[in-house]
C-alpha cells in the first residue's frame, strides 16, 4: 500500500472554496519534504469528496490505505491517550503526527464548561511541511 500513500487523493473543501472553484482539492496523504515524511490525513474529507461527480474516484488501494491507517491509529497498542487538566498545553506538528479528540462531557454551568483554545503557529525558520497548507484556506469570494 506504500505507493498508494503517495498517490493523489481528493479532499472535500468543506464548503471553503471560492465560487466557481471545485469543491474538492487534490493532494497525497504522504509526501517527502526536505527528506522528512509529512502527513495530511483527514479521512472524512477524503470520503466526502466522493459526493462530487467531478472528483476522482478512490481506487481499491486508496480505500485500503484509509482503512489501514484508521485501524492502526485507533488500535490502543499504537496511540497515546491523554487526560488534559486545567493549564495543560500540547504542541503538535500536524504534518508529523496523527491526532484526534475523543468525546467529552460538557456542562451548562459556566464555571464547569470546557474551555479549550487552539492556536495555529507557523515558524518561518523551519520547515512546516507544506507550503500549500501554510497559506491556509482562502475565504470564499
Amino acid at each position: 500500500l506504500v505507493p498508494a500513500l503517495f498517490s493523489v487523493f481528493p479532499f472535500d473543501t468543506q464548503g471553503q472554496h471560492r465560487s466557481g472553484s471545485p469543491a474538492w482539492f487534490s493532494r497525497p496523504i504522504c509526501r517527502l519534504t526536505d527528506g522528512r515524511l509529512n502527513l495530511f490525513f483527514i479521512p472524512w474529507y477524503i470520503r466526502e469528496s466522493q459526493q462530487h461527480p467531478d472528483a476522482p474516484r478512490l481506487t481499491f488501494e486508496q480505500e485500503a490505505v484509509l482503512r489501514f491507517i484508521e485501524t492502526t491509529a485507533n488500535d490502543p497498542d499504537h496511540f497515546l491517550d491523554m487526560d488534559f487538566q486545567p493549564g495543560d498545553i500540547q504542541f503538535l506538528k500536524n504534518a508529523s503526527i496523527l491526532h484526534k479528540r475523543t468525546a467529552y462531557e460538557d456542562w451548562d454551568a459556566p464555571e464547569l464548561k470546557r474551555h479549550l483554545l487552539r492556536l495555529w503557529l507557523v515558524q518561518e525558520t523551519f520547515s512546516a511541511g507544506d507550503e500549500g497548507l501554510q497559506e491556509g484556506v482562502k475565504a470564499p469570494v
